[in-house]
């Protein structure tokens, strides 16, 4: 059934892409398109293997390195699926084997052809790739140096290694996955951001022999934002007197 659900949207995205106002492409008005949001925070236990077998952040690998982390959630808000690049954590214990329709194409053979991807269980575990970016210009709330006319942001973006071996999964609309933020990834003035492509973007028609895509969004989540709920979780945690 979703395999067949999934199949239907991407048609009809196909057919009526532009038809609807934008907030009709969601499944709840009041948020954004694909967001991200916290969830909590935690040690993550991650061995250096490519394969977790879904057990993402409790590895009894001897190698397995901890790190504090932050449980965030990144929320496919709209009526299309969207498709992630992630580490080999998706494995076939939290996702499904699925063909990408928009990636169909006849081959030199004559043959008809495809590609296919994974398809992420709803809040599934996934070592999701993020990239950082860092803000400029003037930090107003802070005061002015000597001489200066403000306060100038000077941050440097931390080193986010990319992962050995990745792949693309899908997450389906209304659906959402989890994924461990290194802390030690955000600082003052440093933002993450997932890269995502909608199912429709994907074409192998035109860049064989693999599926690309013809743009990319970014979901993005702040240093700010972070800030602030760490704070709010500890509150939370604290004796009532």
């Amino acid at each position: 059934m979703l395999l067949m659900a999934f199949v239907a949207m991407v048609t009809a995205q196909s057919n009526t892409e532009n038809a609807e106002k934008p907030a009709g492409n969601l499944i709840d008005r009041s948020k954004p398109p694909v967001y991200i949001e916290f969830v909590r925070t935690a040690v993550c236990k991650e061995g250096g293997g490519n394969f977790n077998n879904g057990d993402l952040c409790n590895s009894k690998d001897r190698f397995a390195v901890e790190n504090e982390i932050a449980w965030l959630r990144l929320v496919n808000n709209t009526k299309w699926a969207i498709g992630l690049t992630v580490d080999k954590a998706a494995t076939d214990t939290n996702a499904t084997s699925l063909v990408i329709p928009s990636t169909e194409f006849v081959d030199e053979d004559g043959k008809k052809a495809w590609f296919g991807s994974m398809i992420a269980k709803n809040r599934a575990e996934m070592d999701v790739v993020y990239k950082s970016e860092v803000e400029t210009g003037c930090d107003f709330s802070r005061p002015a140096p000597k001489g200066k006319s403000c306060y100038m942001i000077a941050a440097v973006a931390p080193t986010i290694p990319l992962p050995s071996i990745s792949s693309d999964v899908f997450v389906a609309p209304g659906e959402s996955v989890l994924f461990p933020l290194e802390l030690a990834h955000v600082r003052k003035y440093v933002n993450i951001y997932v890269l995502y492509n909608f199912s429709w973007e994907y074409s192998g028609k035109y860049f064989r022999p693999s599926p690309h895509y013809d743009s990319q969004h970014r979901a993005y989540f702040g240093w700010f934002e972070l800030e602030k709920e760490i704070k709010k979780e500890k509150e939370a945690k604290k004796p009532i007197a």
